[in-house]
């Protein structure tokens, strides 16, 4: 019974955000002539569609991700990473039914979906999408990065990716590190995006970096074994200072240029969930599993009793969402619904309090 009910609550949250985000989509297309300007047709993504104007022409990146039963969360991650400039994913289903096949048909043709189960098959992914890509079956991609879709890539002095890897990768891979972001007090899940909902961090930098490599730099000979540190044959890992490096760890990475906004655990019954489920990227044994469920009881403790902050994650840094708003102009429209909402009820309160004297 309560395999049942995890599942129907994983379906009754991915039916909600859904909702949502049509919602706002046609409230957006009831908008269109005043966002794009009169008698033009403006996308998602902040676009013209109808421009005559020339497009720059720019070096392609490409995604590489595996996933498993994050349904409730993909679409908001494709479609801020789209708009940031990578123009394709590889997105590697874990599941044993290939449950993410129907929403890869639908998402579009920048979405390559491949049906990938098994237990532990994170760096085997990662392999057989940089061997795709350098390949150049897709379009002859200059770039790939190979994030998880809980990471949210944030350039801070360019608007498009391509630009930001023309000065900071011309060979071998771009380092980046993490900030780790914490459940913002939240127990329960909410269908809001989780850049919306997740907007207090940990005050310093995390040492863990990803990597966006340069594919003519990528050594498949020697194969992808550690997710934070990709094997080159040619050029250098760096950051974005330039400062070359060797390994996982880059203590005190620079994060003026850019930053990798990690939104690990969300609210404490989502990352019960996620726990009880399995991963994509290792395996599970039931003691493991014990000692994730109980380090979670004392990691959410004060969250559960209430209280506001837990002391760890006390930066505020709404970075992403800002980002994904002003890119991704259908999620502009989740703070409308959260101010009307308040709205409404600040005006209840207020016939309620009149009521009452």
């Amino acid at each position: 019974m309560v395999h049942i009910k995890n599942i129907s609550t994983r379906n009754q949250r991915i039916a909600m955000y859904k909702v949502m985000v049509v919602c706002a989509a046609v409230v957006q297309l009831s908008f269109i002539a005043t966002l794009g300007g009169e008698g033009e047709i403006v996308n998602n993504y902040g676009d013209s569609a109808l421009s005559t104007m020339p497009q720059k022409e720019r070096k392609k990146a490409a995604m590489c991700s595996i996933v498993k039963n994050e349904e409730a969360y993909i679409d908001e991650w494709v479609d801020y990473h789209h708009a940031l400039g990578f123009d394709l994913f590889y997105i590697y289903d874990n599941s044993d039914g290939f449950e993410m096949k129907q929403w890869g048909n639908e998402k579009g043709d920048y979405v390559r979906v491949i049906h990938f189960p098994g237990v532990s098959k994170q760096m085997l992914a990662y392999n057989d999408c940089g061997k795709r890509l350098q390949e150049g079956g897709n379009g002859h991609h200059t770039w790939a990065a190979f994030f998880d879709v809980d990471e949210f890539l944030v350039i801070k002095k360019h608007e498009h990716v391509s630009d930001f890897l023309e000065d900071h990768c011309v060979n071998g891979a771009i380092t980046v590190n993490w900030f780790f972001f914490g459940e913002s007090s939240r127990i329960v899940y909410t269908p809001l995006p989780v850049t919306k909902r997740f907007i207090y961090r940990e005050p310093s930098v995390n040492q863990h970096v990803k990597s966006i490599v340069r594919l003519t730099d990528l050594n498949m000979e020697i194969h992808i074994k550690n997710p934070h540190h990709i094997p080159l044959k040619s050029g250098s890992q760096h950051d974005s200072n330039g400062m070359n490096f060797i390994g996982p760890f880059n203590p005190n990475g620079p994060i003026d240029v850019v930053a990798l906004h990690h939104f690990h655990t969300k609210s404490y019954k989502e990352y019960i969930h996620k726990r009880l489920r399995g991963r994509a990227t290792m395996s599970w044994e039931k003691g493991d599993m014990d000692a994730s469920l109980k380090r979670a009881k004392v990691a959410f403790e004060k969250a559960l009793a209430g209280e506001e902050n837990d002391g760890t994650y006390t930066f505020f840094d709404e970075t992403a969402w800002t980002l994904m708003k002003k890119n991704v102009l259908y999620m502009a429209l989740f703070d409308e619904i959260d101010t009307n909402n308040k709205s409404q009820q600040d005006k209840s309160n207020q016939f309620i309090s009149a009521a009452m004297t």
